[in-house]
């Protein structure tokens, strides 16, 4: 049951110039048409890269800002986790002004309030823009604290600029990665796209049987299989495959937003390529031109360690920046107990299941401050958990 504060917070996000809904479930494919067109709205923000966390801890829920005409000026997607009196939110690169337009002051305060209404301890928000961050920790009960260690803030990825002249890209490559291409291509290798789920169905045992001889996690392949199918266009969710006579010897998965195309998961079949060359550089060339055309100006190759890290440098991307992060806090008590007792606990387990990301692959500066919550539960102690 609400109490009389949450009720009076209710009340202000309705009375104020804007407030935030909830954007019911037929709605999404609209909205996630209309993200696609969105220059400034990150794919973390599309429903068809937040759904798969239904089969996890987190449930998305996808909220709207209606402005006092009536126009609909900003979206935020927020990962509700937790139970009654602990409940906890993630946002991820959000929210985001719509029609080139940035978060505003009374966006930010109304975003604050509907937040409170529907009982969150706390919210996490990262964010790639320096001044939404800024916006949003000069709110009161802000904190630059990082409370969620252990789920990714999407940040620090290597990217790669997608010029205009083919030559000004490939002489950026290393000498490794044009001479892959050449053997490829000479070796007759062909290179394929399709949004079919089906065909991603196929070659599961194919990234299952990878990801386990690389020693790391994708999760459940029935997350991956529902982006294919509830994705808005055909160029959102890609699956690329390169061959040799037919046979698929290597397979990527392919995201994209208005202006930036991702690399989500990736498998090469070792005992399927035999002698032939890899194909590896070749089939992400290929998706750097198809994605060019389509208008991406950047690839995201993905995190810079991991598995694969020596394979991405092969291209010399650069490495993008790191967002920072803002805590709301809502309910003081619940935010301490959290930091007390329930961060502590988790840290308990050897990994975490989030999809895709590695438990590994979370920065050694977060690690230590994860270590520091669990070794000593001080409230001195976990004013450490700043990441400023």
């Amino acid at each position: 049951m609400e109490n009389s504060d949450d009720i009076g917070q209710a009340e202000k996000v309705f009375d104020g110039p804007s407030r935030w809904s909830e954007i019911p479930a037929e709605e999404l494919p609209k909205w996630s048409l209309r993200l696609a067109q969105e220059e400034n709205v990150s794919i973390r923000q599309h429903p068809v890269f937040n759904q798969r966390f239904r089969r996890v801890l987190a449930k998305p829920v996808y909220l709207k800002c209606v402005g006092p005409s009536g126009d609909e000026s900003g979206f935020a997607c927020v990962l509700s986790f937790g139970c009654a009196g602990l409940k906890c939110g993630v946002v991820i690169d959000g929210p985001q002004g719509l029609g080139g337009r940035s978060p505003g002051g009374q966006q930010a305060s109304a975003l604050v309030d509907w937040f409170r209404s529907h009982g969150f301890a706390f919210v996490r928000l990262s964010h790639r823009d320096p001044q939404t961050v800024e916006l949003f920790s000069s709110l009161p009960g802000s904190a630059l604290e990082n409370p969620l260690p252990f789920i990714p803030r999407y940040g620090g990825d290597l990217v790669i600029g997608l010029k205009a002249d083919d030559k000004k890209i490939l002489s950026g490559f290393q000498q490794i990665a044009r001479r892959d291409i050449k053997h490829a291509t000479e070796a007759q290798c062909e290179v394929n796209r399709t949004s079919d789920p089906e065909e991603f169905r196929k070659l599961g045992p194919v990234f299952l049987g990878r990801a386990q001889k690389k020693g790391f996690r994708i999760g459940k392949l029935d997350a991956y299989f529902s982006m294919f199918k509830e994705s808005p266009r055909e160029d959102i969710v890609r699956l690329y495959t390169a061959s040799y006579s037919g046979q698929p010897v290597y397979a990527v998965v392919f995201l994209r937003d208005c202006s930036t195309f991702h690399y989500l998961l990736g498998a090469l079949d070792s005992d399927a390529l035999g002698g032939n060359p890899t194909p590896s550089c070749l089939l992400h060339w290929t998706a750097m031109r198809d994605y060019r055309g389509l208008g991406c100006s950047w690839y995201n190759i993905g995190r810079p360690a991991g598995p694969v890290s020596t394979f991405k440098r092969k291209f010399r991307p650069v490495e993008a920046s790191q967002p920072r992060c803002v805590t709301l806090i809502l309910k003081p008590v619940a935010y301490r107990l959290w930091l007390r007792l329930v961060l502590p606990w988790l840290n308990r387990f050897s990994t975490w299941n989030i999809p895709v990301e590695k438990q590994s692959a979370k920065s050694s500066h977060e690690r230590t401050h994860l270590r520091l919550a669990t070794e000593m539960p001080s409230k001195a102690r976990y004013r450490q958990l700043r990441l400023r």
